[in-house]
């Protein structure tokens, strides 16, 4: 509520940036439509087509305009680079060499380096981190 009501004001970044941390983490699916009313629900048919951009696999196909084309963010120089994803959240530049498939992502705390295939397994290894000194990082 505190979020809605600081939206359009000068103040709902900072709002923003100390309120979302401390959400809990969870799916649309299981914060919205596991607890909709059936009811109150409205299903309706078509086609359109579908992508979950919760990935970064997904992501990239989502934006990119050629299957080998690296999807990119930030201050990065991707060298004999192809399909991957690159994204820098920070002023430090990511330099790749030979990379095929990959994601790297780097924020100012965590350089995360996987391929592709192996997102689906960042979940588990963030589930590691919950009780440890980890934990700040997921």
């Amino acid at each position: 509520m505190e979020l809605q009501a600081s939206y359009g004001t000068a103040g709902h970044d900072a709002d923003l940036q100390r309120i979302y941390p401390t959400l809990e983490k969870i799916s649309f699916d299981d914060a919205v439509l596991t607890k909709t009313e059936q009811d109150k629900a409205v299903v309706l048919t078509l086609d359109l087509g579908w992508s979950d951009i919760g990935t970064w696999e997904a992501l990239k196909e989502a934006i990119q305009s050629d299957p080998t084309a690296n999807i990119t963010q930030g201050n990065v120089e991707p060298h004999q680079t192809s399909n991957s994803v690159i994204y820098s959240y920070t002023d430090q530049m990511v330099a790749t060499v030979g990379l095929e498939g990959m994601v790297v992502v780097v924020t100012p705390d965590v350089v995360m380096v996987a391929p592709q295939e192996k997102i689906p397994e960042v979940k588990n290894m963030l589930a590691k981190f919950a009780g440890t000194n980890k934990e700040k990082y997921t």
